[in-house]
């Protein structure tokens, strides 16, 4: 962890959170209204995997696997595991890219791996963090209409691959359930009941006292 990462990322916000929570719509739009930057840790998935899978022999592994071996073949307990174990892991990479980015505005940094223990050392208050975890209903939901996962088509069984990814995913989401409120943080369940601009309007309201200096 870098030593002056607290005082170097105090214009961050975070949402974190599980997957098809809506994480990265609420900070693109929050985004948009403010004129802040956006960081997303999907888009630096790739990169910041390979960086490690120099050094580390278990990313090594998975980034080598066949996508039958990381989504057919495990169980979902295994890969819920292999989060747990490369989130720390990347974390440094993720704060290196927000230093990297211009300190004069405000960032909004959304992500499934922004664990609250990875979290806590680099928050000034609470509220510069909140995350956003689906029901099941949602989350199967929002899987169906976007047609995920979107390699599917491309192993032996898509639904055991598809059923796989889902269960991993609430078993990440549960943990948020657990972990968060444990630290004291704002979770909210994300279960269709509000639209996605009034979930938007909720996550601004939250981060109120950091968002109304750049009104």
């Amino acid at each position: 962890m870098f030593p002056e990462a607290k005082r170097e990322l105090a214009h961050v916000l975070w949402i974190g959170g599980a997957t098809d929570a809506g994480k990265s719509t609420v900070a693109r739009n929050l985004a948009q209204r403010y004129g802040a930057s956006v960081y997303h840790y999907d888009k630096d998935d790739a990169g910041q995997i390979e960086k490690l899978a120099r050094t580390v022999p278990e990313v090594d592994q998975f980034l080598k696997a066949s996508l039958e071996e990381r989504w057919v073949q495990p169980a979902p307990q295994k890969m819920f595991a292999y989060l747990l174990f490369v989130f720390p892991l990347r974390f440094p990479l993720v704060l290196e890219s927000l230093l990297a980015m211009p300190k004069d505005q405000l960032i909004l940094a959304d992500g499934f791996g922004l664990l609250p223990e990875l979290v806590q050392p680099v928050l000034s208050n609470p509220h510069q963090a909140i995350w956003l975890v689906p029901t099941k209903k949602f989350k199967w939901e929002s899987m169906t209409r976007r047609g995920k996962p979107s390699f599917a088509a491309s192993v032996s069984d898509p639904e055991k691959a598809r059923l796989n990814l889902f269960a991993r995913d609430m078993l990440l989401a549960d943990y948020y359930r657990q972990q968060v409120p444990s630290y004291g943080y704002t979770l909210q369940e994300v279960d269709g009941s509000c639209s996605a601009d009034e979930m938007i309007d909720l996550t601004e309201a939250h981060f109120a006292q950091y968002l109304t200096t750049l009104s």
